[in-house]
């Protein structure tokens, strides 16, 4: 019998630690709308900027807020195409993720600065078009002084 409940909480402890750990990797991946469809252009507070001049696969979201240190540039998260006819995954209905909002997602822009990326994984769904969405993982544009 004594056997029998030492197996049972065994199983069961493992079962919760395994949970705690799987909970803790996902933790480190954020998902944010960017919605410029449907938000009137006074009020957006992201900009998507396609195929950047300097390279014709990189693409960016400007968000308006000199969040980062030397605070002189809006924040900047940007993703690069590998798909050399630049073609995306496309989905027809909103994903089903835990959004953050803006105020989360500058908290954490502000609490780890150009160490962002180091600490999350940063998901952009951005609402297109004929209630399409489309998810890019991005990284934070990094920010120096210049003295």
């Amino acid at each position: 019998m004594n056997k029998s409940i030492f197996f049972i909480i065994t199983i069961g402890l493992s079962i919760a630690l395994n949970n705690i750990t799987f909970a803790q990797t996902e933790d480190n991946n954020l998902y944010f709308l960017a919605d410029t469809v449907n938000i009137p252009k006074e009020q957006r507070i992201v900009s998507i900027n396609k195929a950047v001049p300097s390279t014709l696969y990189e693409n960016e979201y400007e968000f308006f807020c000199k969040c980062i240190s030397p605070y002189q540039k809006n924040l900047v998260f940007f993703y690069i195409n590998t798909d050399k006819h630049g073609k995306e995954n496309i989905l027809k209905k909103k994903p089903n993720y835990r959004f953050i909002s803006w105020k989360e997602l500058m908290m954490l822009v502000e609490k780890y600065q150009n160490n962002f990326d180091n600490k999350y994984n940063l998901h952009i769904v951005e609402t297109l078009p004929g209630n399409r969405y489309k998810t890019n993982v991005v990284k934070l544009q990094k920010y120096t002084s210049v003295n």
